[in-house]
């Protein structure tokens, strides 16, 4: 049974639609609204709370609802008539109206090239439809704002809008750079103790990284100094998995080489509860070590440069402790060693 979701603010799919649309638009202009030099703002609005005046418009022939707060309409009618504006015969009111927004609905029509006209007033709050443009002016210290009800036609108009600039936010990446992998069973990685000494079981070339965007996207780098050059593209790690027997880890002591008298065959233990989920030995289950130098930080533009021939300088060098990451998770920091021709990492600290 799935349980109850919590609750959540509900948007309609017309809010969603009209707000995903204004931000590839430009919202914010310096306009002049009845002489007055003012900041306009756009916005979606869901807000089925009326305002104070419901204007109506012809856009393109079409009739649509403008509603305006008080201050908006005092804005654009004489100051002289104060509080009194709301309750003046809706002729008068539409006459004055008129005479202040002749000039700014003209300029809208020229700019959008279809007919739009004040064709009638409705002083007092009425019933609103839930979605609007919300129009925010700013004039001085002075806050109105206005709502114009939408539907295809206002959504028409909207699309013919300048875009708006968008500046793009400069997110590094972080790649992984190592030296190689090896595999252990899960019972081998619990049992590694400070001091141990993991070998490498694939790895790269002496003076060679591999840079590793993720999990499908890595390559080989040249190492001089702490610059690196790309050589080459390297096969999804699935592809490279060695079919050669897996390495255990060099114990901190060395174990007597001593010969041992030779035992008698045992019967094979039953699989403890513990390690066994549904018929699977989670103890023989392999798990991938990483050998990391570090995080290296490429731009998007250096991510996409990276090819053969492609350098860049090293954040961090590799004469510095190497850290064990599995599953993504740092385990513990190391330091290579060498032991008989074969380049190992010794633990120095593990990580809680």
């Amino acid at each position: 049974m799935v349980d109850k979701l919590p609750e959540f603010a509900h948007i309609t799919k017309e809010y969603a639609q009209l707000s995903r649309l204004l931000t590839y638009q430009q919202t914010d202009y310096s306009v002049v609204i009845a002489d007055h030099k003012c900041k306009l703002q756009l916005s979606s609005c869901d807000n089925k709370t009326p305002l104070d005046c419901r204007l109506l418009l012809s856009i393109n022939n079409v009739s649509l609802a403008l509603e305006l707060d008080h201050g908006f309409i005092s804005m654009l009618l004489p100051l002289k008539l104060g509080d009194s504006v709301l309750s003046l015969p809706d002729k008068l009111l539409m006459a004055a109206l008129h005479y202040s927004l002749d000039s700014t609905l003209q300029q809208l029509s020229n700019l959008f090239n279809v007919p739009i006209s004040l064709s009638g007033v409705e002083a007092g709050k009425t019933k609103v439809s839930s979605i609007g443009l919300m129009m925010t002016v700013s004039m001085g210290d002075s806050v109105c704002t206005g709502r114009l009800d939408t539907n295809d036609t206002v959504i028409a108009l909207l699309k013919k809008l300048p875009e708006r600039r968008i500046s793009q936010v400069k997110v590094p990446f972080l790649a992984s750079t190592e030296l190689g992998c090896s595999l252990l069973t899960q019972a081998e990685l619990n049992s590694i103790e400070a001091g141990d000494v993991i070998f490498i079981q694939q790895r790269v070339m002496e003076e060679h990284l591999i840079i590793r965007l993720n999990r499908h996207t890595a390559f080989i780098g040249e190492v001089k100094g702490s610059q690196v050059t790309i050589k080459q593209r390297i096969p999804p790690m699935d592809d490279q998995k060695s079919n050669e027997p897996k390495e255990p880890k060099e114990p901190k002591e060395p174990k007597s080489q001593e010969p041992k008298e030779p035992k008698e065959p045992e019967e094979p233990e039953e699989p403890k509860e513990s390690q066994v989920k549904d018929g699977v030995d989670l103890s023989d289950l392999s798990v991938e070590l990483l050998f990391e130098v570090g995080q290296q930080q490429f731009s998007v533009h250096d991510l996409q440069s990276i090819q053969p021939g492609f350098i860049f300088e090293l954040d961090r060098s590799i004469d510095k402790p190497v850290k064990i990451r599995v599953n993504g998770q740092v385990i513990a920091e190391c330091e290579l060693v060498q032991i008989e021709n074969r380049l190992g990492a010794k633990v120095i600290r593990l990580m809680k």
